[in-house]
Parts: structure tokens; sequence; C-alpha cells
């Protein structure tokens, strides 16, 4: 609540209405603001920072995930979406089609609709990515499989799981290791 706070009172700040003028106009985000949530796939966190919700975007999801040292973001592809990530901190090993290398701080992926990906934290520190995805709804998967900042983060059953990735039409291949 209090990130969404932060997003109205900057929206009023630049003289806009929170309801229809972000839309339109665009939002200013910081670094620290975002709905924050933490993810029941793993040990992740993450702050969703646009979306229909948050800055209104009918086009756009943007977050930041934080992934602890270790953990991962296993190999999937989104069947009709195409997906950039961006290396804010640390360092993790990354799988594209077939194609790993190690991606530090200021790196960027860019993986078309189709594309098998995934990310493994390699540094000895939690790792800090930005996803990029074009697809508006998908912010409600970011919120199926995850809880608000604060609340006890239960793990997904296998069902749940399934149940999430087909209704957002993605695809996960837990047999491709990340790093070999």
């Amino acid at each position: 609540m209090k990130t969404l706070f932060a997003l109205t009172f900057a929206t009023f700040a630049l003289g806009l209405t929170p309801s229809t003028d972000v839309a339109k106009h665009g939002a200013i985000v910081a670094m620290g603001q975002g709905e924050a949530r933490i993810s029941r796939l793993g040990s992740a966190e993450y702050l969703l920072k646009i979306d229909r919700q948050n800055a209104g975007s009918q086009h756009l999801v943007v977050w930041m995930e934080r992934i602890a040292q270790g953990h991962r973001v296993p190999v999937h592809l989104h069947q009709n979406n195409d997906e950039i990530v961006i290396v804010h901190e640390g360092a993790v090993a990354a799988y594209l089609q077939g194609h790993r290398a190690i991606l530090n701080a200021g790196d960027l992926l860019f993986a078309p609709h189709g594309t098998l990906l995934g990310f493994e934290n390699v540094s000895h520190k939690p790792a800090t990515l930005f996803f990029v995805i074009d697809d508006p709804t998908f912010d409600g998967f970011l919120r199926d499989v995850s809880v608000p900042a604060g609340e006890k983060a239960t793990p997904l059953t296998f069902s749940q799981r399934k149940m999430f990735a087909s209704r957002h039409h993605i695809r996960y291949r837990p047999d491709i290791a990340i790093v070999k």
C-alpha cells in the first residue's frame, strides 16, 4: 500500500490524476517504488513497477526481481509474448534457446515468443533483474504466484504451478539445466 501511495503521490506531484492521466502521459517510478510481492515459486521478491494496476499500462508489464544466491528462474517459454531481461546487480547464468552465458550488471537478454529462457544467480549476493513483457495480463500471473510483501509465502503445489502456467501460456522445461 505504501508503494501505491508513493506512485499516486508522484503522479499528483507531476500534476497528473491517477485514474486517467497516468495511462495517457506515463509514470516516473523510482528504484524502490512498486507493488512489493514475495514469490511462492522459490526464493525471490519483486516489485511490480508498471502494469494495468500500477501506472495503467495497457500493453506492458515491468517488474524488478531480486533472486537469492543460488536460486533460479527455471527454463520456460512464453508462447505468445516477447520478453526483455536486464541485469541490474549481480551476475546470473542465462539459458537462451540452447545457448548459455553469464550476464552481469548492465547486460540485456531478449527472448522472442516461443524462445526458451532461464536464469540462475551465480553471484555471492542477491541478483536484481528487470523484466519487461508485452502482455498486459502477465501481472495476473505475477500476482497468482506471489503474496503481498509481509505475508507468509507458502510454496505452490505442482498442480497450482501447472494451472497458473497454463492460464498464462507459459511452458516450463525443468529437464533443461541452466548451469552445466
